[in-house]
């Protein structure tokens, strides 16, 4: 017997893919906050 042999559990599959994707690319260490900011004017901001 397949593991997924339904509509139901590759829709189930897909789901959690897509969560644990989107999951992972909000916790990733380097998205926005370990960058250096960048003023309008072109100067650079050190944390």
């Amino acid at each position: 017997m397949p593991l997924f042999s339904t509509p139901t559990q590759f829709a189930a599959l897909a789901l959690i893919f897509v969560a644990g994707w989107l999951f992972g690319l909000a916790s990733h260490p380097g998205a926005r906050s370990g960058r250096r900011a960048i003023w309008p004017n072109g100067m650079r901001m050190l944390r």
